[in-house]
């Protein structure tokens, strides 16, 4: 999460971490393909941690974030050929 400045990254931090304060849980979409996007409905299990390095010139700070489907109903299979004629 880069900023101009420390005010700036601590705005940008609990901005994104205010998204996981309501009630509930919340939608999450990942691309993989153009058509039809991956949609779970998530919460934040975890408390969540900034690395975070001060300089002059940037701001930036590293996180991981655990994320929880309570009813997981999803099953992604994937087919990767590598050519048209390929009968895998």
């Amino acid at each position: 999460m880069p900023a101009d400045r420390k005010t700036d990254f601590i705005q940008k931090w609990n901005e994104f971490l205010s998204i996981f304060d309501s009630d509930g849980t919340q939608r999450l979409m990942v691309d993989v393909q153009p058509t039809k996007p991956l949609v779970y409905e998530v919460y934040l299990e975890d408390e969540m941690d900034a690395e975070k390095r001060w300089s002059d010139s940037a701001m930036v700070g590293t996180f991981t974030i655990k994320l929880k489907e309570p009813d997981p109903v999803k099953r992604v299979n994937r087919l990767c050929r590598q050519h048209y004629d390929d009968k895998q």
